[in-house]
């Protein structure tokens, strides 16, 4: 579908602009030890990590990977889910929206992951981001 040339509803021009990641926490079972090294790589990203919504329904997301990822969004205000497809990923990624205002956002990310001792296991994480 071509998303691209669609007017952005109310919600929608709430979520463009540039937010900067500023909490994080997530469900794993973690030693105090992991903890802490978590604990620090979140210091780390919060320098870094910034989402930016462009109101052509392009994105990108800079901090979490050495290149900044683009692609393009788009939000579905009755499951309250950004939904996003990256270039070159022929992967559409579903983030469920907890709290979405005009100067704050909070994601909800679920993966299944795999622990180094082979155990698989689901991870909730949340993200909080503040509108710069």
């Amino acid at each position: 579908p071509d998303y691209v040339n669609t007017d952005l509803k109310n919600e929608e021009q709430i979520v463009v602009g540039s937010w900067r990641m500023v909490d994080y926490e997530d469900s794993r079972s973690m030693s105090p030890e992991e903890l802490a090294e978590t604990m620090r790589n979140v210091e780390d990203l919060k320098q870094r990590v910034l989402l930016t919504f462009n109101s052509d329904r392009s994105f990108v997301r800079s901090g979490f990977t050495p290149q900044p990822q683009k692609g393009y969004w788009e939000y579905d205000s009755e499951k309250k889910k950004i939904y996003l497809t990256p270039e070159n990923v022929n992967q559409r990624e579903e983030i469920n929206i907890m709290n979405l205002s005009e100067t704050d956002m909070t994601f909800i990310v679920t993966e299944v992951i795999q622990n180094p001792e082979g155990i698989t296991e689901t991870v909730t994480t949340k993200l909080s981001f503040r509108k710069q």
